[in-house]
């Protein structure tokens, strides 16, 4: 569905995740997510990364994700980002509602460029910070968005509930009237 086709159900929403490409925002609508709904938030780039910022061995990555979420602070809920493989067990498959926020090419590097000239992504400065990320934007996108819409199929075969946002515009109004709902 298209944004402004959004329809919230009564289907109550303990388990968000969103997922989308590099730069689609997927770390900000979480964190508004998790303000509207209260409930916790695993962003999980942040557990992926050591604290010296360089990524953990994937078996670490999963084991750190799967102690975070078997802990009692997340069991009645959370609001999680990430499109992980190695991390669906414990993402995707309890997902209640799964927003995929799959913008156009051009708002796409718009959101990876803001991003990167206000947040200086990668440490040092923030030109070579936007060509480093522009460049992995551009060489990763078609790939990210054809394996994110494989898994996307498979879990609406399943019956899983996922949204398609195009637009990051009103991604605020519609977690409102997710959230409303089940009030």
């Amino acid at each position: 569905k298209m944004i402004g086709e959004f329809d919230p159900s009564h289907q109550v929403v303990d388990h968000l995740l969103v997922v989308g490409p590099i730069g689609a925002g997927t770390s900000v609508v979480a964190a508004q997510a998790a303000e509207i709904s209260g409930l916790p938030l695993i962003n999980l780039d942040k557990i992926m990364l050591d604290e010296s910022q360089i990524p953990k061995p994937k078996d670490r990555f999963v084991a750190d994700a799967e102690e975070l979420f078997s802990s009692p602070d997340f069991q009645d809920g959370w609001v999680a980002d990430g499109t992980f493989r190695s991390l669906r067990h414990l993402t995707w498959n309890h997902a209640d509602l799964i927003l995929y926020l799959r913008p156009p090419l051009v708002l796409n590097s718009i959101m990876v460029a803001k991003r990167a000239l206000t947040n200086d992504v990668s440490g040092g400065n923030s030109k070579s910070s936007l060509h480093t990320q522009m460049r992995r934007l551009y060489q990763t996108r078609a790939e990210d968005l054809a394996k994110i819409d494989q898994t996307v199929s498979e879990y609406v075969a399943r019956g899983v509930r996922v949204e398609t946002l195009r637009s990051p515009l009103r991604v605020g109004k519609i977690l409102s009237h997710i959230f409303e709902a089940q009030e």
